[in-house]
């Protein structure tokens, strides 16, 4: 086959480029195979943690600081609340999340009288 094993290491790389000749010898065929080869790329987990309160709006959360390659898992947790409540997220990206927090009981957005405290939690590389 040719092809030797090769490991970067542990690193990020940005992007690498494979240049191919083709020569179309069936130009009616539209689905080929050049070649196939497996790309592994290691870096260690990142986490972050914010706690922030909740005001009745989408509520943004930036984690730039954590320098996340893609978008992270994260977990949230409501806190200083008495009634049963979930958090939505509204976007996660690489940079930051927005979610709301809905109050199960009374069937709608929890109020923004300060009295939510949500502990996040992002997780990736």
């Amino acid at each position: 086959e040719g092809f030797l094993p090769y490991e970067v290491g542990t690193r990020q790389f940005r992007f690498y480029q494979i240049k191919f000749v083709v020569l179309n010898s069936a130009p009616n065929d539209f689905d080929f195979t050049l070649d196939k080869f497996r790309v592994s790329i290691e870096k260690t987990k990142t986490s972050f943690t914010n706690t922030s309160t909740f005001s009745n709006t989408v509520q943004f959360v930036d984690y730039t600081s954590a320098n996340f390659g893609f978008p992270p898992t994260c977990t949230f947790q409501p806190i200083n609340f008495g009634n049963a409540a979930v958090v939505l997220t509204v976007e996660v990206t690489k940079d930051h999340v927005a979610y709301k927090v809905f109050d199960i009981g009374a069937d709608a957005i929890a109020p923004a009288n300060g009295a939510i405290s949500v502990a996040l939690t992002a997780t990736g590389i």
